[in-house]
Formats: C-alpha cells, sequence, structure tokens
C-alpha cells in the first residue's frame, strides 16, 4: 500500500513539471514495473505503444515526456529498493524505448539508474543502487526518433481559410414595412442607464411575419405543423439562389425551367422586389409565384422555398401558392434580403423565434458560400 501511495505522489509530481499527457503515458510505464508476470507486461507494452506515439513528434514535448518517464522510473526503482521489492531495470528500459520507437539515452559522460548495473537479469542488489544514489547524478533524458515517425501536419493543410456568412436577415426597426393590417414593429425603452437606472431595457410589439419570417404549414392549414414544431433539418443545409431580377410580376415555370436541378431542397429566389424591399410604404406589386409554379417546384422537392419580400404569393390572391408549398409539409421564408448573395450554392442557417402554436415567427438567416452545388 505504502508503494502504491508513494507512486501517485511521484506521478502526480510528474504531471506538475512536464503537463498532463507526459504524465499519462508515465503512468502506463509504471503499469510495467507493477505486473508480476513478464508476458502480461509485454503484452502491456504493445498495447502502450500506439498511445504513446500518438504525441506530438515536437523535440522538446517528447524530451520533456521521456524525461518525465525516466524520472518516474528512477524513482520506482528507489521506492522498490526501499521496500525491498525487486526492480526490472533493463525489461521497464528497453520497453519505454520501443514505445516510444526510437532508444532513451543520457548526454555523454552521465548514467541514469535505468542504465544495467549489477544484479542478474537486469535486478540490480540494494547495495548497487543504493550505491548509485550516492554517486551517480540526475540525468535529463533525450530521445533518438525513428526516421519512420509520421509528420505532422502543418497549419497551412490542417485549416481551411474561413468563409464569411452573409447576414439575410432584415433589421427590425420602426422604418420596416408591415403588411396590412398587421402590427407595425415598435420598440419602446423601459429603462436606462441615462435616466439613472442599473440597466437599459426595452419592450418590442410586432407581428409574428414581420421583416424577415417563416411560415409555417398551420399559417393556412388547420391543424398544420406550427413553427415551434419545424424540423431544424429543413432550416439548415444546402440552398440553391437564383437570380429571376428580369421576371414579370408573376414568376411562371418557363420563368425556372434549367435554373432549379433536381433534388434541389431549398431554394431563395431573387427578385427585382430587392429594389424596394427596405422601403417604409408596402408595395402591393411586388414579384410573387404563380400557382403554376409553386406546384411544380413542390412536385419537385423543393421544400423551403423563400423570396426577397413579404410573401411568396401574390397580395390579392395568397391561398393557392401557399397551399402548394405548405401542404407538402414544406415551409416558405419570406422577406429574405439577399442584396448581398450572388446566385448559386450555399449554406442556409435559419433560426425563427420558437414562438408555440404559432403559424410563423420572425427569423435570423444566415447564408454562406458553398464549395459544392446545392441539394
Amino acid at each position: 500500500m505504502q508503494v502504491r501511495h508513494d507512486l501517485r505522489e511521484v506521478v502526480g509530481r510528474v504531471g506538475v513539471e512536464v503537463g498532463h499527457d507526459p504524465a499519462m503515458r508515465a503512468r502506463e510505464l509504471l503499469e510495467l514495473g507493477r505486473r508480476r508476470s513478464v508476458d502480461r507486461r509485454a503484452r502491456l507494452a504493445r498495447s502502450a505503444r500506439p498511445r504513446l506515439a500518438g504525441l506530438p513528434h515536437d523535440g522538446l514535448v517528447l524530451e520533456n515526456a521521456v524525461a518525465a518517464v525516466v524520472q518516474v522510473l528512477e524513482r520506482l526503482e528507489s521506492l522498490c529498493v526501499v521496500h525491498g521489492a525487486s526492480f526490472p531495470a533493463d525489461r521497464l528500459r528497453d520497453r519505454a524505448a520501443r514505445a516510444f520507437g526510437g532508444d532513451l539515452q543520457c548526454p555523454p559522460g552521465r548514467r541514469t539508474m535505468m542504465a544495467p548495473h549489477g544484479g542478474a537479469g537486469g535486478r540490480p542488489c540494494g547495495a548497487a543502487v543504493r550505491d548509485r544514489h550516492a554517486r551517480a547524478p540526475r540525468c535529463t533524458a533525450r530521445i533518438i526518433r525513428d526516421a519512420t515517425l509520421p509528420a505532422q501536419p502543418s497549419d497551412s493543410t490542417a485549416r481551411e481559410e474561413p468563409m464569411d456568412w452573409i447576414d439575410a436577415t432584415l433589421p427590425l426597426n420602426a422604418a420596416l414595412a408591415a403588411w396590412p393590417g398587421d402590427d407595425p414593429f415598435a420598440y419602446r425603452e423601459t429603462l436606462t442607464l441615462r435616466a439613472g437606472d442599473d440597466s437599459n431595457c426595452a419592450s418590442i410589439a410586432l407581428g409574428v411575419h414581420c421583416g424577415t419570417h417563416l411560415d409555417a404549414p398551420y399559417h393556412y392549414i388547420d391543424g398544420g405543423t406550427t413553427v415551434d414544431r419545424i424540423d431544424p433539418e429543413l432550416l439548415i443545409g444546402p440552398c440553391l439562389v437564383i437570380d429571376l431580377r428580369d421576371a414579370g410580376p408573376r414568376i411562371a415555370r418557363a420563368d425556372l425551367a434549367g435554373k432549379v436541378p433536381p433534388g434541389t431542397r431549398r431554394l431563395l429566389v431573387k427578385t427585382r422586389n430587392g429594389a424596394f424591399l427596405r422601403d417604409r410604404a408596402f408595395h402591393e406589386d411586388y414579384t410573387a409565384f404563380s400557382q403554376e409554379a409553386a406546384e411544380w417546384l413542390a412536385a419537385r422537392g423543393v421544400r423551403l422555398l423563400g423570396i426577397d419580400y413579404f410573401s411568396i404569393a401574390p397580395f390579392d390572391d395568397p391561398r393557392p401558392v401557399h397551399l402548394a408549398i405548405l401542404g407538402a409539409g414544406g415551409a416558405a421564408l419570406e422577406g429574405v434580403d439577399l442584396a448581398g448573395a450572388a446566385p448559386g450554392a450555399y449554406e442556409i442557417i435559419c433560426l425563427p423565434l420558437r414562438i408555440e402554436g404559432s403559424g410563423g415567427a420572425p427569423a435570423r438567416v444566415l447564408l454562406r458560400r458553398a464549395a459544392a452545388a446545392a441539394s
């Protein structure tokens, strides 16, 4: 029991001196010394080798790790002598060297207690060990690494350049247009630091279809999925942005021909609406999808359909277009600001507010250019 207690103290000190990882490797090597069976020690050495070889192949880190192992083994040897136990120095030293993929050596003219010294079969007698304690200086171990050790990837190959996100969300403010009949956005400060309050606080009022927002099936289908129950997988993933600024007030199926590849699941359409999306006045003559176009897209598998104004459907007849998409289990993303998004493949993150039981909610929409085609 005393030996195990002393060993724990040794490993703890090594952990403080050289860091967590080398100490863990030292513990594995200590296990070799605690096994009674030579065969079991050999099996443990073979199993420990991949973990030890996993150390970063940096000279300083390896030197510190090996030094930690040697220090622990030296201390273990001395503890074995104090407590009258035998210590297989040669075997442990050889196994430690093989585990590190090289050889444990000392600078010329210096010796470690791990070097073969007296006794048969690598088991030095107590007198020899005590003699070495008195006359042999402790060395700092170093490692001769095998030339076949794998090289670590450089930073330039391991990391990709970051890609910028495009915020396709309209800012909420008093200048934002509201759908006729809906409550406009309102912001009211309730506490202010300038008035002597402890903090700045405010309250807001808005309709659930205000600004950039998501329509859930419940918006037009009684008993349909509400916005808080939409599968997030529908709202995050590959997305295609196409440019239909030359289309008329009603996007027809012919306008989409050749621009929506099979398998497209998330589609955002950039139209002439972008020119007045931020106007305070509401424009009833915005570009929207025709029923034919919406049904064709739903049949092709589009489940998230977005546009750069406050509805995917015409102002005077909104129901058929919404039913084509929402009835297929999809969602409509409306009021998306696509001014900064060129046509092409993107990743989309659309996060609507989780308003329980609602047919819609304001959403934050982010786009990032994708290297591969959207699906």
